[in-house]
């Protein structure tokens, strides 16, 4: 099993270390990139938080430490969670408003 670690490093990006003193760096998504990336109704944090690590593996491909999103997932901090939840609230506000409800 993977021992992640998991920092945040400003308001909205953070680090996810492996275990090679490998680490990718994440930056969480704002409503309208999120809008703007993602055609799906149906949104959670856990979601949310695999575009933002699907985007930066789109751009380097990342050891096979980072594969496993779920495991990751389970050791994010309740500081991060919470931006993702604020983010679906936004989300969800920005959908009503605009009509794309």
């Amino acid at each position: 099993n993977m021992p992640f670690k998991i920092a945040p490093l400003t308001n909205n990006t953070f680090a996810i270390l492996g275990k090679n003193n490998n680490y990718i760096e994440i930056k969480i998504s704002s409503p309208d990139e999120i809008l703007n990336d993602y055609n799906g109704n149906a949104l959670n944090e856990f979601l949310l938080f695999q575009i933002d690590l699907n985007k930066e593996f789109e751009k380097r491909a990342p050891s096979d430490d980072f594969k496993n999103i779920s495991v990751i997932w389970k050791k994010v901090p309740e500081s991060i969670i919470k931006k993702y939840k604020l983010l679906l609230e936004e989300l969800e506000q920005k959908k009503k408003t605009s009509g794309l409800e």
